[in-house]
């Protein structure tokens, strides 16, 4: 028989994140072990059963708060997509240091990613953490401006690294043109954008002798 919840129940669910799929917790009222679990491929229609799968769980005048840990663009994502189906949501992206100290302190053994989110789902329960809100657009632009000079930035380093050791520099690389395009790293969001779709030189087929 399906257990009965008290009117507006808070019913926090702990999410670990993955590349293609997720794993999701529920706490009730229940023991930590037999708190409920569930896998979700990581997309549009993965959240959407997730959701469906909580509203289930929680009973029809349950609130959902949900909890998950700020890795690369992930927990964004889903929360976009979830905000999506239902604004009402409590989201909270948590620093991993917190939540990483928070697990120990929980002593469990043998680290899965079911253990994982069902301690977050209690960390959600204990801490009540703040929702997440959503970035203005302009601010999400800006924010994959500054990855994409990022990763310019990456890729300058390791262009360099590899011109101090001729045996492992291509004949294209030594032609000097994707030297000279990787050395303009921008320092404005319109030169990321510029430098980001403008086209590459194209090598000559002669190796200036001042590259070797």
């Amino acid at each position: 028989m399906k257990s009965q919840h008290p009117p507006h129940a808070l019913f926090w669910a702990g999410i670990d994140l993955a590349k293609a799929t997720f794993e999701a917790a529920i706490w009730g009222h229940e023991e930590f072990r037999a708190m409920r679990v569930r896998s979700f491929p990581r997309c549009e229609d993965g959240a959407r059963a997730l959701l469906a799968w909580l509203r289930g769980n929680a009973g029809p005048d349950g609130h959902i708060g949900l909890v998950m840990e700020a890795t690369a663009t992930f927990a964004e994502e889903l929360a976009t997509w979830l905000l999506d189906l239902d604004p009402g949501l409590h989201i909270a992206i948590v620093n991993p240091v917190q939540t990483s100290a928070f697990l120990r302190s929980l002593g469990l053994r043998n680290k899965t990613d079911d253990l994982d989110a069902k301690a977050l789902a209690q960390y959600g329960t204990e801490r009540r953490p703040v929702p997440w809100e959503r970035p203005k657009p302009e601010m999400a632009i800006l924010k994959d401006l500054v990855r994409v000079r990022m990763d310019l930035v990456h890729a300058r380093t390791a262009m360099a690294l590899r011109l101090k050791d001729p045996a492992r520099v291509s004949k294209s690389e030594a032609d000097g043109g994707e030297v000279r395009y990787m050395g303009e790293i921008p320092n404005t969001p319109d030169a990321v954008v510029d430098l980001w779709f403008r086209p590459r030189p194209q090598p000559s087929s002669r190796i200036p002798a001042t590259a070797l």
